[in-house]
């Protein structure tokens, strides 16, 4: 019983973690999409 009990919690972390890993994720990707568009007015600017 206690065995099935940690298990289940042992399972909601790594879920939990899972999400945070992916908003991570999502972020990095969101920031590096804006980088390039700055960049890309950037060049634009100073050409």
């Amino acid at each position: 019983m206690e065995a099935n009990e940690e298990s289940s919690k042992n399972k909601e972390k790594v879920k939990s973690l899972l999400l945070l890993l992916q908003t991570a994720y999502k972020e990095r990707d969101e920031a590096r999409d804006q980088l390039q568009k700055e960049t890309i007015c950037a060049k634009e600017y100073w050409n």
